[in-house]
């Protein structure tokens, strides 16, 4: 991901084969502070990748993002989420 040109971020993040759904965290001046990608599952979502601004890492942004995408999940009722820590 460190290479990435931004066609290939673009390409990655909003133009996959698969069917995805994007969470991001913006704050009140509708400024990005993080962004998850998620392959949608029929009873679920997978967890593909995520970002976050680096700076801000005491706010526990990764986390929140987690949380999101399992608050999501309990509203449309599914079951699964995979996510791979590596």
């Amino acid at each position: 991901m460190r290479y990435m040109t931004q066609s290939d971020f673009i390409n990655f993040f909003h133009k996959s084969k698969n069917k995805v759904k994007i969470f991001d965290l913006i704050n009140l001046n509708k400024e990005l502070y993080g962004s998850i990608l998620l392959d949608v599952l029929d009873d679920g979502y997978s967890a593909v990748y995520s970002f976050f601004d680096p700076y801000s890492h005491k706010r526990g942004l990764g986390k929140n993002l987690i949380l999101k995408t399992i608050q999501k999940l309990k509203e449309k009722k599914k079951v699964t989420f995979t996510l791979d820590i590596g």
